[in-house]
């Protein structure tokens, strides 16, 4: 696999707030209640702010085709 790092753009934000939550709902439920994890999700957001500064990175296999995962479900 072959990954490219490069600075994320307004165009990444649907999919980056999407992995964010599916991942989220996968490697939290071990440590937290459903109750914790529903206010958890409200919480842990994607900060623009580091989008726009460009501060943000993405790290993507450049031979995919989709940016998120299916094995995150």
């Amino acid at each position: 696999m072959t990954v490219d790092i490069r600075i994320a753009t307004p165009d990444d934000i649907g999919a980056l707030e999407t992995l964010i939550e599916r991942s989220s709902r996968v490697l939290l439920v071990p440590f937290l209640t459903p109750a914790q994890l529903a206010a958890s999700l409200k919480v842990m957001t994607l900060d623009k702010e580091l989008i726009a500064d460009g501060t943000y990175f993405v790290a993507e296999d450049v031979n995919a085709t989709r940016i998120l995962s299916e094995d995150l479900q």
